[in-house]
């Protein structure tokens, strides 16, 4: 038994990284999106501003995050076993930020 990873065993984790690294991607931008409207659109307009950007936070988020995932787990999935290491770097680079801006909120 080879200890070598097959092509088929590159190409799923290929897309796996994909899907984690354009989620977190995803993530970060939905955060960035909500900072902008709510800095630049809704400034002006006290508690009502920021109640109607919690509401879009709660679609641009999750929506953000999702278009991510699905746009990172189609390039890893037709990149394949070029762009696994690529990806696998991306993937755990973004744990690490997302991982540091967590305990940097928390404290």
């Amino acid at each position: 038994m080879s200890t070598e990873p097959t092509e088929i065993e590159r190409q799923t984790w290929a897309a796996r990284f994909g899907w984690i690294t354009g989620g977190s991607v995803g993530l970060v931008a939905g955060f960035a999106l909500t900072w902008l409207v709510e800095t630049l659109a809704l400034s002006g307009r006290g508690r009502a501003g920021i109640e109607l950007a919690a509401k879009i936070s709660g679609i641009a988020v999750p929506a953000c995050f999702v278009a991510g995932a699905l746009l990172g787990h189609a390039f890893g999935l037709r990149g394949g076993p070029q762009r696994y290491r690529l990806l696998g770097a991306a993937a755990g680079l973004g744990v690490a930020v997302l991982a540091w801006a967590l305990l940097v909120v928390t404290r």
